[in-house]
């Protein structure tokens, strides 16, 4: 038993920590993948033009790519008018996110987003996003900024929970090692008793072996040689003092 609380607490430790690991390293891919798909869900499109992609249901917008960061902040150069979203129930509704001006900004790297239009998905399927805008104009379809942020911090709170399972479980692992290397040391056989030495037992009326200092104060007892001589035990051992009985 000294050994064996020692080996579970081992074992359970490794089990915890080799799953916290393998789930935040889960984790870590998928934020990874959150933050590349903010923006690329869809193939970009020059408009005139018309992009297909699979979506599941959630909020979308079409993004503009307006070029170097700074260059038109905020400002898009497409027609949001032109731009119309087809799916499996037929024409979806699309709301104007940057009429003129947009509030929803994206910026990776040196390349800047705009939001044009946003749409919703309420069944999943092949979407089709198009435009009849004859600038040219560079589009690309991605989950709306809320929804995306929503799913990178989904991620990572994943990955920290994870991560917290490995370090209990590498830490209850340590516990158990330093346990078993304690009980191995102090958990060795018991010594042999020592050698039994003589006293005198009033209950039996003569001397006796144990493995126990004796307890029997010295005094006079009936000589277990002489039962009709008294001899002098000193609390150890028979003296050579004897005195008849009367």
């Amino acid at each position: 038993m000294r050994k064996t609380l020692p080996i579970v607490l081992m074992i359970v430790g490794i089990v915890m920590f080799a799953v916290g690991i393998a789930f935040a390293v889960g984790g870590i891919t998928s934020s990874v993948s959150s933050i590349a798909n903010t923006t690329l869900i869809g193939s970009p499109f020059s408009t005139p033009g018309s992009s297909s992609t699979q979506l599941e249901p959630g909020t979308y917008v079409v993004y503009e790519n307006i070029g170097f960061q700074g260059s038109r902040p905020g400002f898009v150069t497409v027609d949001p008018d032109s731009i119309t979203v087809s799916g499996p129930g037929g024409d979806v509704v699309t709301t104007c996110v940057s009429c003129g001006a947009s509030s929803s900004t994206l910026t990776l790297g040196s390349t800047t987003y705009v939001g044009v239009v946003s749409f919703q998905v309420t069944q999943a399927g092949e979407y089709t996003v198009a435009s009849e805008d004859d600038t040219g104009a560079q589009l690309v379809l991605g989950p709306s900024l809320a929804d995306a942020i929503g799913g990178i911090f989904g991620s990572l709170s994943g990955f920290f929970g994870w991560t917290g399972l490995a370090i209990v479980g590498a830490l209850l692992g340590v516990a158990g090692l330093i346990w078993l290397i304690i009980a191995a040391v102090t958990g060795g056989s018991k010594p042999p008793p020592v050698a039994g030495i003589p006293y005198y037992d009033p209950a039996v009326g003569q001397q006796t072996q144990a493995y126990q200092a004796p307890v029997t104060p010295g005094s006079w007892y009936p000589d277990p040689e002489d039962p009709s001589q008294l001899r002098w035990w000193d609390g150890r051992q028979w003296t050579d003092q004897r005195r008849p009985r009367t």
